[in-house]
């Protein structure tokens, strides 16, 4: 620490800072939101970010980095839950009654 200048720990001090704020609002974005919502919003986090820094900077990830990057997120966009199995009636039913003696009393 005695050797860091004033300019590289405030730096550093920004950087924590921002980093904690960034959590605080993330817990909070968490608690207000459900989770396909907040989903959204952190690809949407991740879209910006990219292009923010294509338009920024010349040092960036290649084409074909932002092109994998992308179908990743369009990947995301269009998964969808498995459908939940539909149960099997037997001709018999001994199954329902199994079940309920399963379940505590």
């Amino acid at each position: 620490l005695k050797d860091m200048s004033t300019s590289a720990f405030m730096a550093v001090f920004l950087s924590v800072a921002l980093g904690v704020g960034m959590s605080y609002f993330a817990w909070m974005a968490r608690s207000l939101l459900s989770a396909a919502s907040f989903t959204v919003v952190g690809n949407i986090c991740k879209i910006l970010t990219i292009a923010i820094n294509v338009s920024l900077w010349d040092k960036h990830a290649s084409s074909v980095g932002i092109a994998c990057l992308m179908f990743c997120l369009l990947a995301a966009y269009f998964y969808q839950q498995a459908p939940m199995r539909a149960d099997s009636k037997d001709s018999d039913d001994h199954g329902d009654i199994e079940k309920k003696n399963l379940l505590p009393k």
